[in-house]
């Protein structure tokens, strides 16, 4: 009988033959695998010629790049039969791999009873309107070759580069990237827009139209209500503007409009529509910005904005005297300043900050005090007490000689003075001496606070930090996050140039909630001293520049106009090919020099405000700098010893275990953390057994009294996380990015200690809490709601790839583990883990209403992208 034959992979002209069945195989030692599509040629044709070709093999459900099998009871049971023993290793060898498998990398162990069979694969995806697998496409990515859009407006700004035909696109074969560029939100208007002379304005009491006539927006009330606007929404009891400060700013835009307004009946036969107002709810919100609801803080006012924009005052004077000052250093160095000495530079930077900030006489001022007379109010002939010799004992002829000459004064002094004249000079001395000390005064400006001047910060086991996150950070989602118990919050990352030029889009991200405003948790196990926790916030600004009079002027004008900040954060870390090819985000990490000249820079005009940074590993994979840079910044790089600087005065170092290019691939490196850890507190030890003075720290340079805060930032998914990079990796706090929104809820974790399984019920109230925050920030008119849908949207990118922890085998579980399809525990969970972005559109329809026929949304990445980027 002739033995059945197969294909050769190798040599396809070529056929392998099975041995027959009467001769001796090793198959009961080496039972038959399975022929896998990853497998290679060679592994192929060995499988073949010794068990043949296995057609009931395992398959790959989708693309080959994410290798997520789905095996069947009965694909294990028909492998089973194909082998030749019946022996105890054969049979365990040959049972379902999801029973009996340890953790299989990068899939999530989710429990058998909650996988969708591939059988039932087919149906499943079409009951869901899967869109289109373009997972072949995301294993091709270069995470050194993505580009990012920003934010809102920065999804269209790239400045001609990183978009279509850009520099990024050249030399790639075609390939698509991870990300949807160029995305477009479709329009959510009217459609007949109301004047503004009517929106707020009762039917017959409001006010003429200044363009009469020729205004373009419909000025009959009912028929815009009728025709020009969609239904009211009835999701919601009242509008949530209104509830909070007793009137709606947005008026009959409001699409909750039906909850604060009526028809009255004049008397006369006529119907009048009108706006409730609530007058003691209005008086208490008095204080609070028209246009940003309530509980909004630092708001930068509009006229502060234009005159930024038009660049028509001074508006960042210290800046200009720092940049003197490092112009004159230039120059010094250019010319080579062969007679000064090391001497000489010491605290040049002190002294000459001194002397522009204080008068010239304001040394002459100070000693006065110590005086009965002020030394500005004697003339230079008329000798005061502090300027008369000390007595002392005068010798025989002095004393003679004194004798004489009061013996030829006598005469005069016997001789009455009209009191009169004394009193006019008195008087005379007096009001020249106040006109003196108004001039002085007037002319005093406070010199700049120095490190250790500043407020001081704390950061401990106590305060998880929500990490800056781009496009998902703002306002409603990090006021739900500090309910959840995030103590520290940070702004999304602003630009520096369109902050000091004021543009609108820019300024809004430093807005933050009275939440915020609020101290951190401070359970310290000793002393801090110089640290009030009273006067601390949880809210931080976070901003990014790529030369130092750009950071320092976006440093200046944002303490200057939101003074509510715990501290200014430099990013360093953004991997955004847009930021790093102009020089900011990750690119400062290779220009140590003018990264501390930056910080330094900073320091010198916030204020109060303390100054952090954060960074990244280093630019390239396997090859760190952050050791060599964080040196560089607690200590001072050797320039600034050699000017007598000192260290940049930085109060916290915050570091994302991942290198630029890397971005957010693969697992962060904790293990090097933890040694930046321990390298920053000998730092900070070793600054009390420093041997050679001369090179010892000044103590006015060193923020928060010499010791510098390290936070280690990177997959943080569970509490268990957090506590083991506490505890065994010895940082100061720990900063969360995308787990906290994939789980806001793991700050609730961090505090309880524990796993909390979350139904949808509880989630899908966290969906409300946001869309209700969104409509309070973003507004209630048709505008606001699509603003507020879009946001939720983009966080619902993140929040499906959440595996409730009832339907895991094996904890803890892992951030970049991909779960294979499954259903939930009910049809809300079920729908809450799709990828399917038509899937979060109806999960925002159950809050926003349905959605605008014109609105449109395109994650920003592409589906089940694991490696989707969030914070710097």
């Amino acid at each position: 009988m002739e033995s059945s034959s197969t294909q050769n992979p190798l040599e396809p002209g070529e056929s392998l033959k099975r041995p027959p069945p009467d001769v001796a195989t090793t198959n009961a030692a080496h039972p038959p695998q399975p022929i896998l599509p990853g497998d290679s040629a060679v592994t192929k044709a060995e499988k073949v010629e010794r068990h043949g070709a296995h057609e009931g093999g395992v398959g790959s459900v989708g693309s080959p790049a994410k290798r997520m099998k789905l095996e069947t009871s009965e694909q294990s049971n028909h492998a089973t039969s194909t082998s030749t023993s019946t022996s105890t290793s054969t049979s365990s060898t040959h049972q379902d791999p999801r029973d009996s498998r340890d953790r299989r990398k990068g899939e999530a162990p989710i429990k058998q009873e909650y996988l969708i069979p591939s059988s039932e694969m087919a149906a499943y995806r079409a009951s869901r309107g899967a869109v289109p697998d373009d997972d072949e496409q995301e294993s091709r990515v270069h995470c050194g070759h993505q580009d990012r859009d920003l934010r809102d407006s920065r999804d269209s700004r790239r400045g001609g580069r990183g978009g279509r035909g850009g520099r990024n696109d050249r030399g790639r074969g075609g390939q698509k990237g991870g990300q949807n560029k160029d995305r477009s939100f479709g329009s959510s208007r009217d459609a007949l827009p109301l004047c503004s002379s009517r929106a707020t304005y009762d039917e017959f009491s409001h006010p003429d139209c200044p363009f009469g006539d020729g205004c373009k927006f419909e000025h009959d009330l009912r028929k815009y209500l009728k025709e020009g606007r969609r239904e009211d929404l009835t999701l919601l009891a009242k509008c949530p503007i209104w509830e909070n400060k007793g009137s709606c700013h947005l008026g009959w835009k409001c699409r909750f409009v039906g909850t604060h307004s009526e028809e009255q009946d004049l008397g006369n036969g006529r119907m009048e529509m009108v706006l409730h107002r609530d007058p003691e709810r209005m008086e208490a919100s008095a204080d609070a910005e028209v246009e940003d609801g309530a509980d909004v803080v630092n708001v930068v006012p509009k006229q502060a904005k234009i005159e930024l924009s038009r660049n028509k005052t001074e508006i960042a004077p210290k800046t200009e005297k720092y940049l003197k000052y490092l112009n004159s250093i230039h120059e010094d160095r250019e010319n080579g300043a062969p007679g000064e000495s090391a001497a000489h530079k010491d605290r040049k930077l002190k002294d000459s900050t001194n002397s522009q900030f204080t008068p010239s006489n304001q040394q002459e001022e100070s000693e006065s005090k110590k005086d009965v007379v002020d030394p500005e109010i004697a003339k230079p002939s008329e000798p005061t007490e502090s300027t008369k010799p000390t007595k002392q004992e005068p010798s025989a002829d002095e004393t003679a000689v004194k004798g004489d000459e009061n013996a030829a004064e006598e005469p005069k002094d016997n001789v009455e003075e009209d009191p009169k004249d004394e009193v006019e000079k008195d008087s005379k001395v007096k009001i020249e001496s106040q006109s003196d000390i108004q001039e002085n005064r007037a002319r005093y400006v406070e010199p700049p606070l120095i490190a250790s001047e500043k407020r001081r910060i704390h950061y401990g086991p106590e305060t998880p930090i929500l990490a800056p996150l781009t496009t998902q950070g703002n306002l409603p989602f990090r006021r739900l996050c500090v309910e959840l118990g995030a103590q520290v919050t940070w702004s999304e990352m602003a630009m520096g140039m369109p902050l000091v030029q004021g543009q609108k889009g820019e300024w809004a991200l430093m807005k933050a909630h009275a939440s915020e405003m609020t101290p951190p948790r401070y359970t310290p196990t000793e002393v801090i001293a110089g640290y009030d926790n009273a006067s601390d916030f949880k809210f931080g600004a976070q901003i990014s520049a790529h030369k130092p009079w750009i950071a320092s002027k976006a440093t200046e004008v944002i303490t200057n106009l939101c003074p509510k900040l715990r501290a200014v954060d430099l990013n360093c870390g953004c991997p955004i090919d847009l930021v790093c090819r102009q020089g900011a985000g990750s690119a400062l990490l290779d220009s140590a020099s003018k990264l501390e000249k930056m910080l330094r820079g900073m320091n010198y005009v916030s204020g109060e405000v303390p100054i952090t940074v954060k960074i990244r590993m280093g630019t390239k994979d396997k090859a760190p700098t952050a050791d060599k840079l964080v040196k560089r910044l607690v200590l001072g790089g050797y320039e600034s010893y050699e000017r007598g600087e000192g260290p940049a005065g930085v109060a916290a170092i915050t570091l994302h275990g991942r290198s630029k290019q890397q971005r957010y691939t693969r697992q962060a490196d904790w293990e090097y953390i933890s040694d930046i850890a321990a390298l920053i507190k000998s730092i900070n030890k070793g600054r009390d057994h420093v041997a050679d003075t001369t090179k010892e720290a000044d103590a006015r340079d060193l923020a928060n009294n010499g010791h510098v805060y390290f936070v280690g930032n990177g997959d943080c998914y569970s509490h268990v996380d957090y506590q083991n990079h506490i505890e065994q990796d010895k940082v100061d706090a720990v900063m969360v990015g995308r787990g906290a929104l994939i789980k806001p809820w793991i700050f609730e974790e961090i505090e309880a200690g524990q796993y909390l399984d979350k139904s949808s019920t509880e989630r899908l109230a966290y969906v409300e809490k946001f869309a209700r925050y969104g409509l309070e920030t973003w507004g209630t008119d048709e505008i606001g709601i699509g603003t507020t849908r879009r946001f939720l949207l983009e966080w619902l990118s993140f929040a499906h790839r959440y595996v409730p922890i009832g339907l895991l085998e094996h904890l803890p579980p892992q951030m970049n583990e991909r779960p294979p399809a499954y259903k939930g525990r009910d049809e809300m969970e079920t729908l809450m883990a799709s990828d399917n972005y038509r899937d979060w559109i109806k999960i925002s329809e159950m809050f926003l209403g349905k959605a605008h026929p014109n609105f449109s949304f395109i994650p920003k990445h592409k589906s089940n992208s694991y490696e989707m980027e969030a914070e710097g």
